[in-house]
Order: structure tokens, then sequence, then C-alpha cells
């Protein structure tokens, strides 16, 4: 009989992430409805980064490649085993954030943007733009500390 074992901790730290990745979701998404209800200082950003444009096709194009990949990516290292915590956390932070901003811009239209920090230096921001921000700053260490390893 073949042991079913292995497929345990794929299946498991898949719903880990799936499940972080929902809790992003909401929380961006029940921070910007009460934005929302409260109204007044908030913009409805419909570019994509700091105020880009970007056509819709193209938008929405790049956006679902980025999923996918992600998604295929992250299928592929859980199967191997080899996904640490600060790899599920820094995908979890990108997924999320990126479909929370995906979700707004499907029934938004745009993106609601209410955070600002040193107004004039920095754009309008939201939750889910810090939490890729986190991701992808994460993955970018967790790559440096890897080829520094790597070159020992």
């Amino acid at each position: 009989m073949q042991n079913k074992k292995p497929y345990l901790k794929p299946f498991f730290v898949l719903s880990l992430l799936f499940f972080g990745v929902g809790m992003i979701i909401f929380l961006d998404q029940l921070v910007k409805y009460k934005i929302r209800q409260i109204g007044g200082f908030y913009i409805c950003n419909s570019g994509i980064s700091f105020g880009l444009n970007l056509h819709p096709v193209l938008f929405w194009s790049f956006l679902s490649l980025f999923i996918l990949s992600t998604l295929f990516y992250l299928l592929y290292i859980t199967q191997k085993g080899n996904l640490s915590t600060i790899q599920s956390l820094s995908f979890v932070l990108l997924i999320g954030g990126a479909l929370s901003n995906g979700l707004d811009r499907a029934f938004f239209g745009c993106v609601i943007d209410f955070i600002t920090i040193l107004k004039p230096l920095f754009p309008l921001f939201n939750l889910a733009d810090l939490f890729i921000f986190i991701g992808s700053f994460l993955l970018f260490v967790l790559v440096l500390l890897k080829k520094d390893s790597s070159s020992v």
C-alpha cells in the first residue's frame, strides 16, 4: 500500500496559503469599505501603480499572467516541499494584495487609495499596495541572501 503522507504536507501548506490570501483580501476590503463609508479622504485611482495609466486589456492581461505564474510556482514549490515560512508569507502578501486590488478594479473600476506618507513626495496608496510591497521586498531579500550563500 502506498503511503499518502507526503501529500499531506503540500495540501496543508497550500490550505494555509489560501487561508492567508483570503484573510489579506478580507482585511483590505473591510478597511476600504469603511473608508468609502466615512468618505472624504480617499481617491479612486483608475491608473496602475503611482497613478500611471494602462489600457484595461493590458492591465488584466498582466494581472492574470502574474497570478497564474505565481500560483503555478507556488504549486511547484509546495510539491517539492521547499517553501520556507518567509517565502510563504511573501507569497500570501503578494497574491492577497494583488487580488484585492484586482477586485476593486473589477467592481469599482478603480482602486481605493487612502494612505499618505510625506504627501508631496509619495502618492496615495492602500493596504493592498503595502502588502504587495512588503511581499516583494521579502522575496527580493530572500533572493539576495540565497545568491550570497551560494557564492560562498
